[in-house]
């Protein structure tokens, strides 16, 4: 039995993937099972051996040839046998009422959407399916067919982005002849409010973030240094943690010599703060940049 959606077969009461198995094609599977199960002559070696399957797509009728050379005159054996295309147990789940878990996210940017749909598009090779979208108060619930998958995507999310994860498991229900509780899983992740490239104002220091993760890794602007520092949304709130996200500006260069002025609202120039990072990169006149403003002074980030 070949599966008509994924790359598994089943011989005998199994399922295996073509790939798990190192193997590329359908026809170089039913080699190998006919070299196993044939039996020959001693005398005959398997490299004098010549197998060729004929089956065309999506058809059930197929057949083998196999061919024995022979020191005067090789020997050919037409096998016909058939496929049955089904669906295997992977794929069968798909687009069903079946799930074992809700991935709850929260508050969730471009980029961690993005995310989102580009590991469970990937997930489908390896048989796990979104049953279910559904819009929720700031976010999305995502009924999933693994619970394993579900475990592994919390981590991958607050890996890469931060934020808050709490992993919990609810009873289902019990299996009548086994008495073995069944459970399903619960993955709640809310997005931190800033991302990569975010000016922020923590606790009175202007830091650039440059990686988020459970330490939100950041630049320290005035002082020119990496840092980093633990947030937790449901913690405190983003008054409370000092934490203010800074509107970037659009501007353009002024002037570069003898220090970097950029233009102001107004037009007028006016001397940026952070001069060091003029002197690392090499800024032109008219060149677009971006900046933000703190304490009365304007950053070129």
């Amino acid at each position: 039995h070949f599966c008509m959606r994924c790359d598994r077969y089943q011989y005998g009461s199994d399922w295996k993937s073509l790939k798990r198995e190192q193997m590329k094609t359908r026809e170089e599977l039913l080699k190998k099972l006919v070299l196993k199960n044939i039996t020959f002559e001693e005398q005959i070696q398997k490299k004098d051996v010549e197998i060729k399957v004929h089956m065309a797509p999506a058809e059930k009728d197929c057949s083998v040839q196999i061919t024995v050379k022979r020191p005067r005159q090789d020997e050919q054996y037409q096998i016909p046998f058939k496929i049955y295309f089904t669906v295997c147990p992977h794929c069968g789940i798909e687009k069903t009422q079946y799930f074992e878990g809700i991935l709850q996210i929260r508050d969730p940017n471009d980029e961690v959407m993005q995310f989102v749909d580009k590991v469970f598009e990937q997930a489908k090779k390896r048989g796990v399916y979104i049953n279910k979208k559904v819009p929720a108060k700031q976010g999305f619930d995502y009924y999933v067919t693994s619970q394993t998958f579900l475990s592994t995507m919390g981590n991958k999310l607050q890996e890469r982005f931060g934020g808050t994860l709490k992993i919990s498991s609810q009873l289902f229900t019990q299996n009548k002849l086994t008495s073995k509780q069944l459970y399903r899983v619960n993955v709640y992740f809310k997005a931190p409010p800033f991302k990569r490239g975010d000016v922020i104002n923590h606790q009175g220091k202007l830091l650039k973030v440059t990686q988020l993760g459970k330490l939100v890794n950041c630049f320290d602007i005035i002082n020119e240094k990496k840092t980093a520092f633990r947030y937790n949304l449901d913690e405190r709130s983003l008054h409370h943690q000092e934490l203010i996200i800074l509107p970037r500006e659009k501007t353009t260069i002024a002037k570069v010599y003898p220090h970097v002025e950029v233009l102001d609202a107004d037009y007028q120039p006016v001397k940026i703060a952070n001069q060091a990072v003029g002197e690392k990169k090499k800024y032109e006149t008219g060149e677009k940049i971006e900046i933000v403003r703190w304490k009365h002074k304007v950053f070129l980030v």
